[in-house]
């Protein structure tokens, strides 16, 4: 039985205020290939896990607008389709969307970045705009 849980936990130590939202059906926080490939952005973007939350809200009754509201991210990477929880968020994936609050990128799910070179290509160059690298 999945537990029905209100905050999702988030993995990380979110000093530099970076929420990273995802859903993993089959791992209540990162796959070993997921957890790989996002530490491996994260040191190319000269973070480490101790400036992101990455919270997995798969399986949780999580609201979008009350995890921003108790999170206040200056970034966030939404890696789920987000359309129905949060309307007013611009969801062209890999654009990063920019306004007073924060800096936003949409983007595929994880396992599909991790499998397509195109995507992480994506990613990377979205990411580069997101944090001015």
């Amino acid at each position: 039985i999945v537990s029905e849980s209100a905050d999702p936990l988030h993995t990380g130590g979110y000093l530099k205020k970076i929420l990273w939202i995802h859903e993993a059906p089959d791992h209540p926080h990162l796959s070993d290939e997921d957890h790989e490939m996002i530490t491996k952005i994260l040191e190319a973007c000269k973070f480490s896990w101790k400036d992101i939350a990455l919270t997995n809200i798969f399986g949780t009754s999580a609201d979008l607008k009350e995890m921003l509201i108790q999170y206040n991210p200056k970034n966030l990477i939404i890696s789920v389709p987000i359309k129905k929880q949060l309307p007013d968020i611009p969801t062209e994936l890999y654009f990063v969307t920019k306004n007073a609050q924060m800096n936003v990128l949409s983007t595929d799910r994880l396992g599909q970045i991790r499998n397509d070179k195109n995507l992480k290509i994506k990613l990377w160059n979205a990411l580069k705009q997101m944090f001015e690298l």
